[in-house]
């Protein structure tokens, strides 16, 4: 009986000590998984990895750039563009106010091939027109007719490689209608003797560097008149663009005949 109690003493000995071994091994076993879990938790990119992410970072931002200096480009060339079209019109609306004063009879166009263009062959026109305006800008009337005051020309003129659109008027009690005659490289002559030097006329189109004046039509065989004009405008980065008005329009007042239609100021 003693003997057996003695044998499970040490057999209960030898498990506990089985037992505790086991513990500290899985113990150990345990230390070592999570010592590997938090090595792995803290790994980094390897070089391959970053650098394939700098790649697509770097494209991904190129092509955002690329649109926005194109958006830019695309704005500042429709500006432009916007800006010389709407100047255009409004020197359009300017001639058209004052042939519209005139009266039809006393509108005359002259048709040529300008030197100062060449060689550009292409056809220009020239208007040759009364004004009931004095030199104050006072529309004058007479019995509720107009009262001529100067006869106005309109042409085409090259200054500096840019064409313009020039206006030449000459005050004096004239009988019109006067229509030109010829037109030189200096000097505009009308059919009753008066000369303009083409250099001296006021510009009223192409004054600004964007704009070229081209050419000017005038068709006053129908009704309304028509006036048409092509300019070249120059856009950001050298880009050239064409833009042709055109307007029609009734010349109002009468002469003092009464030839032309109704006064109207």
């Amino acid at each position: 009986m003693k003997l057996q109690v003695t044998v499970l003493l040490k057999h209960s000995d030898r498990c506990h000590s089985c037992g505790s071994r086991n513990l500290d091994s899985s113990r150990r076993h345990s230390g070592r998984g999570n010592d590997k879990g938090v090595r792995n938790s803290y790994k980094g990119m390897t070089l391959l990895e970053l650098m394939i992410s700098v790649s697509l970072l770097a494209v991904i931002l190129g092509g955002v750039l690329s649109l926005y200096l194109a958006g830019i480009e695309t704005y500042e060339t429709g500006s432009a563009y916007a800006t010389a079209e709407m100047m255009l019109q409004l020197k359009l609306d300017e001639v058209m106010d004052e042939v519209a004063e005139t009266a039809e009879p006393n509108l005359a166009i002259y048709s040529w091939v300008d030197p100062l263009f060449a060689p550009v062959t292409e056809t220009q026109e020239a208007m040759c027109f009364s004004s009931a305006r004095n030199a104050a800008g006072q529309f004058v009337t007479n019995n509720g007719r107009p009262v001529w005051q100067s006869v106005v020309v309109l042409a085409p003129y090259l200054e500096s490689g840019r064409g313009q659109i020039r206006r030449y008027e000459s005050f004096g009690v004239y009988t019109f209608p006067i229509s030109v005659t010829n037109i030189s490289n200096t000097t505009i002559t009308l059919s009753n003797g008066v000369t303009f030097n083409r250099d001296a006329g006021r510009i009223i189109l192409g004054n600004v560097e964007k704009l070229d004046t081209q050419a000017m039509w005038v068709d006053a065989s129908q009704n309304p008149i028509s006036i048409s004009i092509r300019v070249k405008v120059y856009l950001p980065k050298g880009e050239i663009k064409t833009v042709t008005l055109q307007s029609f329009i009734d010349c109002r007042n009468a002469n003092e005949s009464g030839a032309g239609g109704l006064f109207d100021e």
